[in-house]
């Protein structure tokens, strides 16, 4: 998901919940009588807005707002959902004979599969994305509560220098995030 998107997504959301909390705030102020929200409800012409579907504009400014929301929510579902993912990276080091291709996805479970094998790491997972317009390879590390973090630290620096030995010229970012399961309770 790129900065503009998710900046317009929380932009619409923000101003969705704060249209949500005055609309939610506003009958239980006017319940307690609260003065400034009795005010604005005296502004509120009940007569003009049950008058507004019979004027000869409506129909059209309905179909208008209607169609642009129809076009508005179709564009943020798919750019929402849409997955910014990669498999395959050409190698930069090619010659007559061809170039060398990395499918990234199956070489980041690989590394997975051979993290979850260490001592004291219960499981990893690796995914594929790009983030930002850069390819990441981000692996999940979940490690025993009773393993060091040292010792965690040391395998993934480990994996690192091992990655880029086996893939020295690929522009591709790699994130490990460490978390360690729970203490088990004694009893």
């Amino acid at each position: 998901m790129s900065k503009a998107l998710r900046g317009l997504d929380r932009t619409i959301f923000i101003l969705l919940a704060l249209v949500l909390i005055v609309l939610g705030v506003w009958p239980v102020l006017m319940y307690f009588n609260v003065e400034f929200a009795n005010y604005l409800a005296t502004w509120v012409q009940h007569d003009v807005w049950a008058g507004i579907p019979e004027q000869s504009w409506y129909l059209y400014v309905l179909i208008a707002v209607g169609v642009i929301a129809l076009f508005l929510g179709i564009w943020l579902t798919i750019a929402n959902v849409r997955t910014q993912r990669f498999n395959a990276v050409e190698s930069a080091v090619s010659d007559d004979q061809g170039s060398v291709t990395t499918l990234f996805n199956s070489a980041g479970q690989g590394i997975a599969d051979a993290l979850e094998k260490q001592p004291g790491i219960q499981s990893a997972k690796s995914r594929v994305t790009v983030i930002e317009k850069q390819r990441t390879l981000t692996f999940t590390v979940l490690a025993r509560a009773t393993t060091e973090l040292a010792q965690v630290r040391r395998m993934v620096e480990e994996t690192e220098q091992d990655f880029r030995a086996a893939f020295p010229d690929a522009d591709v970012q790699t994130v490990y995030n460490l978390h360690f399961d729970k203490v088990g309770k004694s009893s």
